[in-house]
């Protein structure tokens, strides 16, 4: 049987690659290795890149940076082990994230992917070319929507000011507020997943790799709705529909478990509902694939505890209502299977927040500065 990376990277490339790899090392440069394996759901790494370079540092030691194939996702994931815990980026994880911003590269074959990505982190500018990417993504974004400074024509554009690297935006035109509040009722409807609720629920429950995959088309659907949208509103939902972009790719690429697959899912349905003007209800507490919470609920888990008031779909909350505990989402921990929020909120940016449930910052703000990667 053929393995997935023999087509995604043959061996004349894969040669090719080993010697790059060695020039790098041998200038001078940081140590970098390259795995292609097959990450097979239910197999000993349980599909995750995470555990495998564990594994491989327990066994080889030091200080080097990692770079895993997974082809069946189209999927590059860069890592510095040992693993760092400030919840910055690393020039290795800077280096494969770049490449969604280079369309030199970014429909590129998995090898022209992976050179890219050791030549990147070998020049030392890995986080200042991902961190370019991202603000010309930003850019182009503001230019595609208009989004320019009018102030001084008196215009009644949207006029977007970069403020200490955000976007602050002020609204002048009563007509284009007029706009946006009559598209949000017909807008509200649509679901904030582009695949099926019941496809993503049988995938959620069949294995990782498939919700994986799903996750994956969700945020490359995200962003060709971003690219092609011409957005109205406050300058905050378009910073957070900006954001929500490359927030979701980060959890993506550090995705462990389908707690993580169905948080890059929660933090797209954010930046939908910023984009399309939506209210930004939180998705189902109970189970995140039913779609978002649009009710609220009071819910008491342990019988002498306080309720929580939580947001949940019509079906759950209905469910909750009547005294009936609603299915609820279900991760591994620790050789068990729990309920997603009895994980420990120190490691899990998924049970400290209800999937956006509980008050504080949207997920998209709180993945951004660090949170998601500090539970890891």
């Amino acid at each position: 049987m053929e393995r997935p990376y023999t087509a995604a990277v043959p061996e004349k490339e894969r040669r090719a690659l080993a010697q790059r790899v060695e020039a790098v090392r041998a200038a001078g440069g940081p140590v970098i290795r390259v795995v292609l394996v097959d990450l097979t759901p239910g197999g000993p790494f349980q599909a995750d890149p995470g555990r495998l370079a564990g594994v491989l540092h327990d066994h080889l030691g030091g200080t080097w940076s990692l770079f895993t194939v997974q082809p069946e996702f189209g999927s590059l994931r860069g890592i510095e082990l040992p693993d760092r815990a400030d919840g910055e980026q690393t020039p290795a994880s800077a280096a494969a994230s770049a490449i969604r911003y280079d369309d030199s590269v970014a429909e590129a074959p998995m090898a022209r992917q992976l050179a890219y990505a050791i030549d990147l982190l070998a020049s030392g500018d890995a986080v200042d070319t991902h961190r370019r990417g991202v603000e010309r993504e930003r850019a182009a974004r503001a230019e595609e929507t208009g989004t320019e400074d009018q102030d001084a024509q008196g215009g009644g554009a949207m006029v977007v000011a970069g403020i200490a690297g955000g976007l602050a935006a002020l609204v002048g035109s009563l007509a284009l507020l007029a706009v946006f509040r009559r598209s949000r009722h017909r807008l509200a409807r649509q679901s904030p997943f582009v695949a099926p609720r019941q496809v993503l629920l049988n995938h959620a429950e069949a294995n990782e790799a498939a919700l994986r995959a799903d996750a994956r088309k969700e945020l490359l659907a995200y962003g060709r709705e971003l690219r092609g949208r011409r957005m109205t509103g406050d300058g905050e939902r378009l910073r957070l529909a900006l954001d929500a972009y490359e927030a979701a790719g980060r959890v993506l690429d550090d995705a462990r478990d389908r707690g993580d697959l169905i948080g890059v899912l929660a933090v797209l349905a954010e930046g939908r509902a910023a984009l399309r003007g939506e209210e930004l209800a939180p998705l189902c507490f109970f189970q995140p694939l039913h779609g978002r919470g649009t009710d609220r609920v009071a819910w008491q888990p342990v019988p002498d505890r306080e309720p929580v008031r939580v947001a949940a779909c019509a079906e759950c909350g209905e469910l909750v209502r009547r005294g009936t505990a609603p299915s609820v989402l279900t991760v591994r921990h620790r050789g068990r299977t729990i309920p997603y929020f009895e994980v420990p909120s120190g490691m899990s940016l998924w049970a400290a927040t209800g999937y956006g449930s509980f008050e504080g910052p949207p997920l998209t703000d709180r993945v951004v500065r660090g949170e998601f990667t500090r539970t890891r």
